[in-house]
């Protein structure tokens, strides 16, 4: 998964063809990858602690497991290494998700505070309006969602565009886009020395904005949302926001000009990879407690009786 997956990722051309399912494959290897490596380190520690059986093995008969192997240094090196192994993945994940959403948050409530100052509600887009002389769109997610635009975005874009533009932002405030693209960049940062997660931290931000895209097209009309790019693309997104104009605008203006949608059969696929990543390392634990066993079974000698 640390290698492989990013490598057919980047060079398959369905994820742009379907990019919520691509979404949920970086996001399946990603949760799939750390589940692992803890129980990876737990299995060095207490192989029983990671069997079928875990939930009825007692913790006391853990702790003296883990405690007499302590006391050879062969056993001490495995254990400790195991240990460390999982303490560090689990802590690096929680301390930077954690970094991560605490800084997005704080950025969009700054963000916000500026927002009451200047803006004003148009009942009639369901938007908050800033008097701007550029064309420019955005939400700003979160528990208290809002969705910006400016005077001359109003005014410049026909309703069509401007409605496509608006549904644009409605889809990445229902789908939770910001949580993706933080919890992608977090992971990145926490285990940037693996091309899985420097990889998904590099494609997610783009595949967010061509779900939202489709989710525009569906709601509106592809050359509509397209159109609307156009008048937005010159013009940047303030990080803690998301907006049209993000990740390659003319990529994604010709992928609407000229929609070429995943087949039924990538789609099925592309799930039973989702779902088959996700069942990964519950499939290892079986395999792992099941071989030992298999292995025992075939190559125990019966003694023959003796006459």
């Amino acid at each position: 998964m640390a290698v492989c997956v990013p490598r057919v990722l980047e060079r398959a051309s369905w994820p742009t063809r379907c990019p919520r399912l691509a979404l949920a494959m970086w996001q399946a290897a990603s949760a799939s990858f750390i589940v692992s490596a803890v129980l990876a380190g737990m299995a060095f520690a207490d192989p029983d602690s990671v069997s079928p059986q875990a939930f009825t093995h007692p913790f006391l008969s853990c702790a003296g497991a883990v405690s007499s192997a302590f006391r050879t240094p062969e056993g001490a090196a495995v254990v400790g290494g195991g240990l460390l192994l999982s303490i560090v993945v689990a802590v690096r994940t929680i301390w930077f998700l954690t970094a991560g959403l605490t800084s997005a948050a704080r950025r969009r409530r700054q963000h916000g505070v500026r927002l009451a100052l200047v803006a004003r509600h148009d009942d009639r887009i369901g938007a908050l309006v800033v008097d701007h002389p550029v064309p420019q769109a955005y939400c700003l997610p979160g528990r208290r969602s809002a969705i910006v635009v400016t005077s001359a975005a109003v005014n410049s874009l026909p309703r069509p565009e401007l409605d496509a533009v608006l549904a644009h932002e409605r889809a990445h405030v229902r789908a939770r886009h910001h949580l993706v693209v933080v919890a992608a960049h977090g992971l990145g940062k926490a285990f940037f020395f693996i091309p899985l997660f420097r990889s998904a931290a590099a494609a997610v931000p783009g595949l967010v904005e061509m779900a939202a895209d489709d989710s525009a097209a569906r709601e509106t009309d592809h050359r509509r949302v397209a159109a609307a790019m156009l008048s937005l693309a010159h013009q940047p997104v303030a990080a803690p926001a998301l907006g049209a104009s993000g990740g390659d605008a003319a990529f994604r203006i010709r992928r609407l000009l000229a929609p070429n949608p995943a087949s039924p059969v990538i789609r099925v696929l592309t799930s039973v990879g989702v779902i088959t990543l996700l069942a990964m390392p519950a499939v290892a634990v079986l395999i792992a407690s099941w071989v030992p066993s298999a292995i025992v079974e075939c190559c125990t000698i019966t003694a023959l009786p003796s006459r």
